[in-house]
C-alpha cells in the first residue's frame, strides 16, 4: 500500500458536502472523511467527531511512548492497526 496525492473528484466534493451537512463537520474534516470513504481507506484519527461518521472507517491511534523513539512507536502502531 502506498501513499499518494489524489485530486478532488465530484464524488468526493458531493460526499464532503453531505458529511458537512449531516455531521456538522468543518470543511477540512469533511474533505478528509469523504476522501477516505470514497477510496475505501482507513482513517487514523483520535477525533471523536469523525468516529461518529458511520460511513467512515476510523481507527484510533494511541501514542503511549515518550518522545524518544516516537517515530518507531508510531510506525509500529500504524502497522498493527492496518493489519487488523
Amino acid at each position: 500500500m502506498g501513499f499518494g496525492q489524489r485530486g478532488l473528484s465530484d464524488e468526493i466534493k458531493e460526499t464532503a458536502i453531505r458529511f458537512r451537512r449531516l455531521h456538522r463537520l468543518r470543511i477540512p474534516d469533511a474533505l478528509i472523511a469523504a476522501s477516505a470513504t470514497i477510496h475505501g481507506a482507513v482513517l487514523l484519527t483520535n477525533d471523536d467527531q469523525l468516529h461518529k461518521v458511520s460511513e467512515l472507517i476510523c481507527r484510533r491511534l494511541e501514542l503511549t511512548a515518550p518522545a524518544h523513539g516516537l517515530e518507531k512507536t508510531i510506525a509500529a502502531n500504524v502497522t498493527g492497526i492496518l493489519s487488523e
